[in-house]
């Protein structure tokens, strides 16, 4: 005993917090002594885990170091914990920092309107609350003279965050920004007053999150030397900000009275929205600030009328779901009515069992009215926020049961996926988090129909993500995708559930082509035979007789598949293979047809373009005309359907496959006709890149990039160009933008065709200095 205790003694005085000399201080096994220990929401940084056996512990949202972090691939008691772990900052900074800088530019302009209406007492004394609220997305866009004034307090608050901060500092410093903003009104009585400011936005701010001390204090920190600077400067105070007060407010007089029509004419401003199509520009751009849509006046008329009709659907299900809660608050008085009936009969337990059903009741409520809030931040596009609210939604079900919260997070992991599907951004990221947390309640062995359901929703998420993401952290997504597929394959078997087999082999065989699509040689080929062969498996169960719409998408993944393979392969069997993807597009437009599946008929057709462009880009003559001719008209059916507003990533996909088709029908034209399709192919490719963003799509973005490399490089070669140097030099500024995602380990093919066709630019720039 006393032994022990010294031992105790020992560890609690020891001047460590290693835990390997820890367990040397005990005369413990480290792999034995820390098996079963809770570690959730601990900080493991800089602790050296060689050795240490952790495959029983509670990692749960623990904090490791990129070091200790890939450390778990290399070891197997470990693996498996991985997902379980809260990404290390240096893996999350690559795509949190675009975002960053985004919401704090937005930020920047929300503080240097704040102090305008400081610095202007007189002009915001007499404007009114409710039309200040436009100021969040009037700000948005910015005003006259304060485009330097922006980026330089956004580099304050970037250099704020760079320091040290509290958790999720960098998602939540922009929404309290936001929240706090006050009524010009009640700006006018504090002067400048940088701290006073700061309070007062504090004293506005009522998400708990927003109230967290650290927060607080953080806030303070970084937003008052903002106000400071400002109110500092006396050409901001005597000039700068009056000007902006009273363009502000201009703007927002405008947009209120536009908005007064609209919801005068129609009864509100929510039946307005649904009659978007017959609305004039301004009444549009008015709806759009609305809904915070970034820059409506850069967006043509149709685009708008697109956007708005897309925020009416979304709309009218946010509606509906706010109606249900009225429906359970007539519940739960119901509920409460019984149980003071059964008090005055004193019949306790019947008591307790109808008062737990209203504590189920109000739970759920409340956890609806969470989903509600995160609903409403998807609708503006803040996907960031609206995992915050999915999060605290399921979490606050944990006392109804550990199942519903984890169906919960799944069923918000879906909607997260679904609006990065249609919109982009962070969507598929928070996605896979909130797979992982259903995970953690979702065991193989308990419940495995739905565990293997996550683990397949998962690998979709990760396949999705990796696909946009290059290097490494591509790389290791896709792989994490596969792996998940056969996870979940080991309960979906053919026999026992085949309907959900066939699903899984189809998603296995989509990371696989993602996968195989980024590596050249042996290891692409075969990559891309295991997809053909798992879209093949699918096609087992999923028959057209019995499964129409799923054989037609399996039938249209399998032509994309067949047509990368070919692409790769010479002669007959190449032919072969482009013959086969033809075929499948044709087969799945016999169930996708434009009037009863027009998104799919719309994808189906862009797939069916690629396979005739790689069959055309073949042949010669008429022939490879024709099939080219027909590739360009297969895009522009799909971009009927798939416009830039509703499918954002899918028309930016056709916009570039139909640039690589007009690039290949001008290649073989010369004189003004073949300039003029290459230019159309530049303007394709441009019109992509407006979705395909360096933040958000990397590699699509690289791909776009080498796409209008190739394009210059051929456009140099026409007989009317005056300046062929002018196109050769454009040709390398994209390929060296698009190499600087592709690298040799985890994109080679792409970085090898993209090496090979800088060479050639480079050789003819040569040649054109000697021959000048």
């Amino acid at each position: 005993m006393n032994n022990w205790l010294s031992k105790v003694e020992s560890i609690l005085s020891a001047d460590t917090s290693d835990l390997r000399e820890l367990a040397d201080i005990a005369g413990v096994d480290p792999s034995k002594l820390y098996r079963d220990v809770n570690f959730r929401d601990a900080d493991l940084r800089g602790q050296n885990l060689v050795g240490v056996d952790l495959s029983h512990a509670d990692l749960s949202k623990c904090s490791l170091s990129s070091e200790q972090y890939e450390l778990l691939e290399d070891n197997a008691s470990l693996r498996k914990m991985r997902p379980k772990i809260a990404k290390p900052v240096s893996l999350q900074e690559k795509v949190r920092e675009p975002v960053r800088e985004t919401y704090l530019v937005h930020a920047a302009n929300l503080l240097i309107g704040v102090a305008a209406f400081v610095a202007a007492p007189t002009i915001g004394a007499g404007a009114v609350a409710p039309a200040y609220l436009s100021l969040r997305g009037i700000f948005g866009s910015g005003t006259t003279g304060t485009t330097e004034l922006v980026d330089e307090l956004a580099d304050r608050l970037t250099a704020a965050l760079a320091a040290r901060h509290p958790t999720d500092a960098d998602i939540l410093l922009p929404q309290m920004i936001e929240a706090g903003l006050p009524t010009p009104s009640d700006l006018a009585a504090k002067g400048l007053d940088a701290k006073a400011i700061v309070a007062l936005m504090l004293r506005r701010l009522t998400d708990p999150e927003h109230r967290r001390p650290e927060i607080i204090g953080f806030f303070e920190g970084a937003v008052t030397p903002v106000f400071k600077r400002l109110l500092n400067d006396a050409t901001f105070v005597d000039t700068l900000g009056p000007q902006i007060a009273r363009e502000v407010l201009a703007r927002v007089k405008a947009i209120a009275d536009i908005l007064t029509d609209l919801s005068e004419r129609y009864g509100s401003l929510a039946l307005a929205l649904d009659e978007s199509r017959e609305l004039r520009r301004t009444h549009l751009e008015a709806l759009a600030v609305q809904f915070e849509i970034e820059a409506p006046s850069s967006l043509s008329e149709d685009e708008l009328r697109d956007q708005l009709a897309a925020k009416a659907d979304d709309f009218r299900r946010y509606r509906q779901d706010i109606d249900t809660i009225d429906d359970r608050t007539v519940g739960i008085g119901n509920l409460k009515a019984a149980a003071r009936d059964a008090a005055e009969r004193l019949d306790f337990p019947e008591v307790e069992s109808l008062l737990s059903r209203v504590d189920e009741v109000e739970t759920n409520i409340a956890a609806q009215t969470k989903e509600l809030r995160a609903e409403n931040a998807l609708m503006r596009g803040r996907v960031e926020e609206a995992y915050r609210h999915f999060t605290a939604a399921a979490y606050s079900l944990a006392e109804v049961g550990e199942q519903q919260m984890a169906a919960r997070f799944r069923e918000h992991g879906k909607q997260l996926f679904r609006y990065s599907d249609r919109f982009g951004g962070r969507g598929f990221e928070y996605a896979v988090e909130a797979y992982n947390k259903a995970l953690l309640v979702y065991s193989e062995a308990e419940y495995p129909l739905e565990w293997a359901t996550t683990q397949n929703d998962l690998a979709v998420a990760l396949g999705q993500q990796g696909n946009r993401i290059g290097g490494a952290e591509g790389t290791r997504l896709l792989v994490a995708s596969i792996d998940a597929c056969r996870a979940a394959l080991r309960v979906f078997t053919e026999v026992d559930h085949p309907v959900a087999w066939a699903e899984t082999q189809n998603d296995l065989a989509t990371a696989l082509r993602f996968q195989g699509s980024r590596v050249g040689g042996a290891e692409g080929a075969r990559l891309l035979g295991e997809a053909i062969d798992a879209f093949r498996a699918a096609l087992r169960v999923y028959t057209e007789a019995d499964h129409p719409v799923q054989w037609a998408m399996t039938q249209s993944n399998l032509a994309i598949a067949l047509g990368d393979q070919g692409s790769r392969v010479g002669g007959e069997e190449g032919a072969r293979l482009l013959g086969e993807a033809v075929d499948a597009c044709r087969a799945a437009l016999r169930v996708r047809t434009e009037a009863d599946h027009p998104v799919q008929w719309a994808m189906t057709q862009n797939n069916l373009g690629v396979a005739l462009r790689d069959q055309g880009s073949r042949v010669g003559g008429e022939e490879g005309a024709r099939l080219l001719g027909e590739a360009v008209d297969a895009y522009r059916a799909a971009l009927r359907v798939t416009t830039e507003a509703d499918h954002p990533v899918d028309w930016a996909m056709t916009q570039n496959n139909l640039g690589v088709a007009l690039r290949d029908q001008g290649s073989r034209v010369r004189g003004k006709e073949g300039a003029r399709l290459l230019g159309g192919a530049v303007d394709a490719y441009r019109a992509a890149m407006r979705v395909f963003t360096e933040a958000d799509h990397p590699v699509q973005w690289a791909m776009t990039h080498e796409n209008v490399a190739v394009v210059e490089f051929e456009h140099a070669d026409i007989d009317t160009v005056a300046d062929p140097r002018t196109h050769l030099e454009a040709a390398l500024t994209n390929v060296d933008a698009a190499l600087t995602v592709f690298d040799p380990e985890h994109t080679a093919y792409n970085h090898d065709k993209a090496t090979h066709l800088r060479s050639d630019i480079l050789a003819r720039l040569a040649a054109l200095g000697r021959s000048a």
